[in-house]
């Protein structure tokens, strides 16, 4: 009978180390995140660094693992100055043609709100989702 209840314990052990592992957080990468202002329209783009990291390819995980180094790049081609902020930082205000960025560890899990506002008075919110 002792020996049945250490070895269910010892299962029980396993089980819980298995689930705490699943949620633990993978090696970290490094992301770009691009935003590009056009005078009618903004684009949002996620790119991952390839393994080499001589090139970036296109991110289709939609949220930013935990861990992650996240490079924010403004590129404004448009008519009016930008500044883009998240993770309580912020680019300076970006003029048109030119370029602005930051960085940040995603280092907690969370919904992180972003703005992209444009010297008109325009303002475009969202949420980054850190998993």
């Amino acid at each position: 009978m002792k020996t049945l209840l250490t070895l269910t314990s010892l299962f029980a052990l396993a089980a819980a180390f298995a689930l705490s592992a699943a949620a633990t957080t993978e090696p970290s990468s490094t992301l770009l995140e691009e935003i590009v202002v056009f005078p009618t329209h903004v684009t949002f783009g996620v790119y991952a660094s390839t393994a080499t990291h001589d090139g970036l390819i296109p991110f289709g995980g939609g949220h930013i693992p935990r861990g992650d180094f996240v490079n924010f790049k403004l590129i404004n081609k448009g008519t009016q100055t930008a500044r883009f902020a998240v993770f309580g930082r912020e680019t300076q205000p970006v003029l048109p043609g030119k370029t602005g960025h930051f960085n940040v560890d995603a280092l907690r899990r969370g919904r992180f709100p972003y703005s992209l506002s444009l010297s008109g008075g325009k303002t475009y919110r969202g949420v980054l989702i850190v998993t």
